[in-house]
């Protein structure tokens, strides 16, 4: 039973066909978490079941629709499914094989959703299918038996009817022991209780004992109380004496801080007094100085001002100076440039006066030809004008000749009045007087920027001269004003220091002392003598209480003092007492305890009185009778009980011969196991409350399956899986599709398992193995070499050229 080829359309995760055709014995998927591995196999199982059939079993999602078909090879035929039958039925084996061949989302429970924490399903069906000859049902025939005997039908208990009869029976058997405990306990009970209200006595005797040396302890601690209130008293008495008569009571810390503070305030007004008297010399001295600097900056400001005066002059005079000469200049230049105008003009109309000239040979050459030719009118005419045009361009240009030379003789006048060269040609000589104009006017800039800059520089001499002569002024009111404010200020320290020194002297008088430091001494030891006064007074109140109760309380100590004239001290005296409290104490506690304890067996007495006296058994002899009535009548029910197991075991030997079935399949799984894990050497299962637990050996010691790790119980139900598969197939090749079921493996288990199903595919079997496992690809390429093909999710989409052609 092979698959030969998986069809489908898009579904869930995969969002293209699928076209999967098996190329190798083993093929591994590996691939993402959600990359379509479970709906691969939700498209399996949905095509070999019918959909309620694969929700039940897979517990398969609810997609829409599965459109597709699995062709399966079994039987030298090739059967083609698309979710319209079971391939349990189609196949006829029983329901119970579905979940054999298929492992969905790592789920390995070879069982659906109802029944899939139970075994007995299964191996019953296995029974069923594998020894179908032996069909009789024993069952009823033990359940009959069981009920006969009052036994359950599953349990080797009594039920609840046969409960009923003899339930008083068995209660008194079973608390027979509780029932003798509670005469002992009682006994025993007794026993403590009349030992704890003997120690209970000589604790309240002793507490008695440890309260009367209390009282005494405080009579006499009253005695000592009198006779140190007496000695406090008298020391106080004194310190009041010596503190009148060294006239504490007029030194206070007041006094001494105001002395303090005046002396600090003398040296204060002294140090003050020398300043400014300092300050005041000072100031005398810098309003010397600046007065003799005056006097210099006086005769200073009069010598620059006549230096402003003469610049400011002189720059008035070059400035004169060049705008004169500029309008010469001017002027010079715009005759040059008439001159100039006039020999253009000139020139111009001399050229002007060319055409007249080319004229004369040409009217010439005509009146000769006209003569010869006869024409004497016309040739004299010609001869006329030939002669009128001669004379008319020697006039003109006789008269433009001297226009020209008059300018250039004007021209060349001009220059040499102003030093200039004069060039050869009119129009250098413009350009040249023009350039000597430029320079001429640069010239007299620099010259009047020269008297400028001078003005100013004597100006402004002239202004810091003053500037400085006002500053000096300035700082001369200033320190004026300051050696006013000092001669004040010096005078009303004066003042202070005189008020200063009288209340230093009234000190003196109140306080009777003639220095700061005697003051200090006096009232370091006033302190001392109140400090101590203070100490006596509080060591009073702790005693006898307010000042005002101190002769009342000691009138009424007096008695205690008769009664002990020699009282020890007060420091022996709290230390008994406070070792007698602590005693007391103690004893309290004590008797607490030991009155809680009576009470407690006291209580104990009376729950084991209690549960006799409801059993009827206040005494040995009464629980005797009861127990010798309720053994007769539960000897003839176990008789009943024994004869029915036996009836049972005969039974159950004839149907172990039916489960004999299960030791071919049985073995074959411990061989499986006992090669993944190393360690289990047999699979064995026993009956319990109807169902079926699986047990296994190792190193002679038997495991139940609960127990075993969730690894190791994937590793026992992928062996059982195995063998079960095989005894089913017989001796036909089968397909596995795994999803994962061995994530929770070690490492060494996981090649291990991987081992056997690579040894399944070497004998013809089919295993899909999909997985997330990075390292699991590696292993069965590593164990299986070429019986393995990797794939991913991808890979098994139907190519591009076969969807077309569908």
């Amino acid at each position: 039973m092979l698959i030969r080829e998986i069809a489908c359309r898009p579904v869930g995760p995969l969002e293209r066909p699928v076209l999967f055709r098996p190329e190798k014995p083993c093929t591994v998927i590996f691939d993402e978490n959600e990359a379509g591995k479970t709906a691969f196999v939700d498209v399996l199982v949905n095509l070999l079941f019918r959909r309620s059939s694969a929700r039940s079993r897979f517990q398969s999602r609810r997609f829409t629709e599965f459109d597709g078909c699995v062709k399966i090879e079994h039987g030298g035929m090739e059967i083609a499914f698309g979710g319209s039958v079971d391939l349990d039925r189609r196949l006829g084996l029983p329901p119970q094989f579905a979940r054999l061949p298929i492992v969905r989302g790592s789920d390995l429970a070879v069982l659906w959703s109802g029944d899939r924490d139970r075994k007995a399903p299964l191996i019953d069906a296995c029974i069923q299918h594998f020894a179908s000859d032996l069909r009789e049902n024993l069952d009823t025939v033990i359940k009959n038996i069981r009920a006969e005997a009052g036994l359950t039908a599953r349990r080797n208990a009594w039920s609840q009817g046969a409960l009923t009869g003899i339930e008083g029976f068995l209660n008194l058997y079973r608390c027979k022991d509780l029932y003798l405990k509670d005469l002992a306990e009682r006994e025993r009970l007794r026993r403590m209780l009349q030992e704890v209200e003997g120690r209970l006595a000589a604790v309240r005797q002793e507490l008695q004992g440890a309260r009367q040396c209390l009282r005494q302890l405080e009579e006499e601690r009253n005695a000592a109380l009198c006779a140190a209130g007496r000695m406090l008293a008298g020391k106080l008495s004194e310190l009041n004496r010596l503190y009148r008569d060294a006239g504490y009571e007029r030194c206070t810390p007041e006094d001494a801080g105001l002395w303090a503070e005046i002396d600090v305030k003398l040296d204060s007004l002294r140090e003050k007094k020398l300043s400014l008297q300092q300050e005041m010399e000072n100031c005398e001295a810098e309003l010397q100085e600046i007065r003799e600097r005056l006097e210099a900056l006086n005769i200073n400001c009069r010598d620059a001002e006549a230096a402003c005066r003469s610049a400011r002059s002189a720059l008035d005079t070059a400035m004169e100076e060049a705008n004169r000469r500029g309008r010469l200049l001017s002027n010079a230049l715009g005759e040059l440039r008439n001159a100039f105008s006039t020999a253009q003009a000139a020139g111009a109309r001399k050229e002007k006066t060319g055409w007249a000239l080319l004229a004369v040979p040409v009217l010439a050459v005509a009146a000769i030809l006209l003569f010869y030719a006869g024409l004497l009118l016309p040739g004299g005419v010609a001869a006329a004008a030939c002669i009128g045009a001669a004379v008319w361009s020697a006039a003109v240009s006789a008269a433009c000749r001297q226009a020209e030379k008059e300018a250039a003789e004007r021209a060349f006048r001009l220059l040499r009045d102003f030093g200039v060269q004069p060039p050869a040609r009119m129009d250098a000589a413009v350009s040249a007087f023009e350039r000597y104009c430029l320079e001429e006017e640069e010239r007299l800039k620099k010259e009047v920027a020269g008297a400028d800059r001078a003005c100013r520089e004597a100006e402004a001499y002239h202004q810091r001269l003053l500037n400085e002569k006002a500053a000096l002024l300035q700082k001369s009111e200033v320190l004026q004003t300051s050696r006013q404010r000092a001669r004040t200020m010096l005078q009303t320290c004066g003042n202070e220091l005189a008020a200063a020194e009288q209340v230093r002297q009234e000190l003196m008088t109140r306080t009777g002392k003639p220095s700061r430091s005697e003051l200090e001494k006096a009232l370091q030891e006033k302190a001392a003598v109140e400090k101590e006064m203070t100490k006596i007074k509080a060591q009073l109140e702790s005693c006898l209480g307010p000042a005002g109760e101190w002769q009342e309380r000691l009138a009424g100590l007096e008695k205690y003092l008769e009664r002990y004239p020699s009282p020890r001290s007060m420091e022996d005296l709290n230390r008994l007492q406070g070792e007698k409290e602590a005693a007391e104490k103690r004893l309290k506690e004590e008797e607490q305890e030991l009155q809680a304890e009576r009470d407690a067996l006291q209580q104990q007495i009376f729950e084991a009185s209690r549960r006799l006296v409801a059993a009827g058994c206040e005494d040995v002899g009464a629980l005797a009778g009861r127990l010798a009535e309720a053994e007769g009548a539960l000897k003839a029910a176990i008789r009943k009980a024994l004869a029915a197991l036996w009836a049972q075991r005969v039974i159950e030997a004839a149907r172990g011969s039916v489960e004999d079935a299960l030791l071919e399949p049985l073995a074959r799984a411990s061989q499986i196991f006992r090669y993944i894990t190393g360690r289990y050497d047999s699979i064995s299962y026993t009956r319990r409350d109807g169902d079926l637990l699986f047990q296994v050996t190792g190193s002679g010691r038997t495991y139940g399956e609960e127990v075993l790790s969730d690894g190791t119980k994937a590793q026992f139900l992928l062996a059982l899986r195995l063998a079960l598969l095989e005894r089913f197939l017989g001796g036909e090749k089968g397909f596995l599709v795994l999803d994962d079921p061995l994530l929770n493996s070690s490492e060494t288990r996981k090649r291990r398992a991987i081992e056997v199903l690579l040894d399944y595919a070497r004998n013809g079997w089919q295993v899909i193995y999909l997985t997330v496992d990075a390292a699991v690809p590696d292993i069965f390429k590593g164990y299986g070499g070429d019986l393995v093909a990797l794939k991913r999710v991808r890979n098994l989409y139907q190519p591009p050229e076969l969807r077309n052609e569908s």
